[in-house]
C-alpha cells in the first residue's frame, strides 16, 4: 500500500509541475530543446489558450519518410513590442509542411513563418492579441505556448509600414534595420512595420530615413505611413502584390538590376505551342490535396483550361502536327506519366495503360504525323512510337533515361546506355542508330549539324563539362569545364550561342545563378549575368520566360516573368 501511494504521490507531483510551469513575461526570453537535423514544422495550431507547433524529422511532400521526434528542436521565445509579437526562433528546420491558412484565436491574431537569407534558423511571428505573458511546454515532438493575455489600454499611434516582406527572404539579417514583420488584417499576408510614433509627422521622418537606408531594395510604393492601436494588425492592400511583382528585380546586368514584363500570377509556364500562346499550369486544392490545372493562355492573360482533369503536376505539353492531340507529361518523381488529350473528343489516353510502359522520360511528336515517340518502360526503357489515331504502338530502339528530339530531316535524337555510358542517339528515318557522343543531357541543333553534350568532369565526378561536336565532321571543342552547379542550358540565337546557368554561393543576394553566354563563332564565353531562378525556358530568340515562387506571410504562388535579354551583351 505504501509503495502505491508512492507511486500515486510521484505522478501528482510530476503533474503539478507541469501544469504549473513558469509564467513569463512577455519581454523574458526562454531557451530550449536540443539540436536536431532535417526538421519539419508539421503541424501548427492555435486555440484560446495559445499556440502548438509540431515538429517530425523529414517529409513526406518532399518523398521521405517522416519520424517522429523526442523532445523538441533547438528554439528561443522572444518578444517583439507593438504589435505585441511571440517570436519563436528554432533550429535545424528543413522542411514546412505545415497547412498554409489564417491561424486566429481569442488570444492570437495570427502567424507568419520567416527566414533571413543569411540565418539557418527558422523564426515564427504571432501576433498575439494584446500584452501577454506566457508559459511554455516541451512533449514528445510538440512545443506548447499558453498565452494570457494581460488587459490594458491600447493607445493608437503612427507606424511606417513598408510591404516588402521578400526582403527577408532575399536580403541579410544585418541589412534589415528597424522594421520587422507583422501579419495583416487578412491574415495570411505580411509586411514589415517599424517602431510606434506619437506623431504622424515622425513616422514621415522615419519613413524618410528608411528609404535612404533601403534605397531601390525596396521600392518608395511600398512605403505608408498608417494610425493604428498598440495591437492591431494593419489593413491589407491586395494592389501592393501587383505593384511589388511588376516592380521585382529579376536579374543584375552589367551591374543594373533589371525587371521583366509580369505575365501570369499563380499559374506556372509549361510551354508555348506557337507565338503568343502559353500552356500554364494553374495550382488548385482537391480534397485537401495540391493539384494543377493545364490552362492555354494568351499574351493579355485570357485563357481556357485545356481539360477539365486535374494532374498532379505538369511537367512537358506538346502539341500534335495536325494540332488535334496534345501529348501531356505528368511528373512522377524523376519521370513522367504520359497521356495523350483528343481535343475533338475530349478523351484522354494514357499510354502507360495501353502498352507504351508506365513512365516516360521525354517525348517529341513526329513533324508531319501525329505520331509520338517516347522513352518508355518501367524497370527498362526502349524508344517507342505511338499513333495517336489508331494507337498504334512500335518499338523503335532500346533507349535510357533522357529526352527525345526530332529533328528537321527525321531523325530522333534520344538517350541510349551501353559501354559503361549513356550516350546521345540519332535515329535515321532508315532505322539506323549512330551515337553523337557520351553524355548525361544534351541540346542539339534542329537541322542536326552539331551538338552539345553534358557531361561529368574525368578528374572530379562532381564537377561537369560541356562539349561541342560537329555531328557532320566529328570536331569537338570544350564550352566549359568543371562547373559545379550546372543548371539550365540551351541554345539561341539561331544557334550562335549556348547559354548556360551556374549556381553561385551568394551570402548577399538571392541572384545566385550565374548565366554564360558561349559565343560559337567566336569560341569566347563571358557571364553575362545574375537571376533569381534557374527556371527559365526560351521562348522566342532573345527572349525568356522565367518562372519565379513568390512568397509572403502563409501565401506562396508561382509567378511567370517574361525577360527580353541582349544575348551579345
Amino acid at each position: 500500500m505504501r509503495k502505491i501511494l508512492a507511486s500515486v504521490l510521484i505522478v501528482l507531483l510530476v503533474a503539478g509541475a507541469a501544469a504549473c510551469a513558469p509564467q513569463h513575461e512577455a519581454t523574458e526570453t526562454i531557451r530550449g530543446g536540443a539540436p536536431l537535423k532535417g526538421v519539419n514544422i508539421r503541424t501548427v495550431s492555435v486555440d484560446d489558450g495559445g499556440i502548438t507547433v509540431g515538429f517530425v524529422t523529414g517529409s513526406e511532400k518532399m518523398g521521405m519518410e517522416e519520424t517522429a521526434i523526442t523532445g523538441v528542436p533547438s528554439y528561443e521565445i522572444r518578444h517583439l513590442d507593438t504589435p505585441s509579437r511571440l517570436v519563436i526562433v528554432v533550429s535545424g528546420v528543413m522542411y514546412r509542411d505545415y497547412e498554409s491558412k489564417v491561424y486566429r484565436s481569442m488570444v492570437v491574431n495570427g502567424l507568419t513563418v520567416r527566414q533571413f537569407f543569411d540565418d539557418p534558423n527558422t523564426y515564427i511571428y504571432v501576433n498575439i492579441a494584446g500584452n501577454y505573458t506566457y508559459t511554455c511546454r516541451e512533449s514528445n515532438g510538440q512545443l506548447r505556448i499558453d498565452v494570457k493575455v494581460v488587459p490594458g489600454e491600447e493607445p493608437e499611434k503612427y507606424y511606417v509600414i513598408a510591404d516588402a516582406i521578400g526582403i527577408y527572404d532575399e536580403y541579410a539579417a544585418s541589412e534589415v534595420e528597424s522594421l520587422t514583420p507583422t501579419l495583416t488584417s487578412d491574415g495570411l499576408h505580411a509586411v514589415l512595420i517599424s517602431k510606434p510614433f506619437d506623431t504622424q509627422t515622425a513616422a514621415e521622418a522615419e519613413q524618410e530615413r528608411l528609404k535612404e537606408i533601403y534605397g531601390e531594395k525596396i521600392h518608395i510604393s511600398a512605403y505608408t505611413v498608417v494610425k493604428l492601436k498598440e495591437n492591431a494588425l494593419p489593413a491589407y492592400d491586395p494592389e501592393s502584390e501587383i505593384r511589388f511583382l511588376r516592380e521585382k528585380k529579376l536579374y543584375i546586368m552589367s551591374g543594373t538590376e533589371h525587371t521583366g514584363t509580369l505575365m501570369f500570377t499563380e499559374a506556372r509556364y509549361v510551354s508555348s505551342p506557337e507565338s503568343g500562346k502559353f500552356f500554364v499550369s494553374v495550382p488548385f486544392m482537391e480534397d485537401g490535396e495540391l493539384k494543377e490545372k493545364l490552362v492555354l493562355k494568351d499574351l493579355t492573360g485570357n485563357g481556357k483550361p485545356v481539360t477539365d482533369r486535374a494532374f498532379l503536376s505538369v511537367a512537358a505539353v506538346l502539341v500534335s502536327p495536325s494540332g488535334r492531340y496534345i501529348a501531356i507529361g505528368e511528373q512522377a518523381d524523376t519521370m513522367m506519366v504520359l497521356s495523350v488529350l483528343d481535343t475533338e473528343t475530349g478523351s484522354i489516353r494514357v499510354t502507360g495503360e495501353e502498352g507504351m510502359g508506365t513512365y516516360s522520360t521525354g517525348f517529341a511528336w513526329d513533324k508531319n504525323r501525329d505520331v509520338l515517340y517516347s522513352a518508355s518502360g518501367e524497370g527498362s526503357f526502349d524508344l517507342k512510337s505511338y499513333d495517336a489515331a489508331t494507337g498504334e504502338i512500335a518499338t523503335l530502339a532500346e533507349s535510357y533515361f533522357g529526352r527525345v528530339e526530332v529533328l528537321d530531316d527525321g531523325r530522333i535524337a534520344y538517350m541510349a546506355a551501353f559501354g559503361g555510358s549513356t550516350h546521345l542517339m540519332l535515329l535515321s528515318p532508315n532505322g539506323t542508330s549512330v551515337s553523337v557522343g557520351a553524355c548525361s543531357d544534351y541540346q542539339i541543333a534542329s537541322d542536326g549539324s552539331f551538338a552539345v553534350l553534358r557531361l561529368n568532369n574525368p578528374e572530379d565526378e562532381r564537377m561537369e563539362d560541356l562539349k561541342y561536336v560537329n555531328i557532320g565532321t566529328d570536331e569537338t571543342f570544350m564550352i566549359a569545364e568543371r562547373l559545379e552547379d550546372l543548371s539550365r542550358f540551351f541554345l539561341c540565337k539561331g544557334n550562335r550561342f549556348v547559354v548556360y546557368g551556374v549556381g553561385e554561393d551568394s551570402q548577399e543576394t538571392e541572384f545566385n545563378i550565374a548565366v554564360h553566354c558561349f559565343d560559337l563563332t567566336a569560341r569566347t564565353d563571358k557571364k553575362l549575368l545574375n537571376a533569381v531562378s534557374e527556371d527559365c525556358s526560351l521562348y522566342e530568340d532573345g527572349k525568356c520566360v522565367l518562372n519565379y515562387i513568390y512568397s509572403a506571410g502563409e501565401k506562396a504562388f508561382p509567378v511567370v516573368y517574361m525577360l527580353d535579354i541582349d544575348w551579345e551583351g
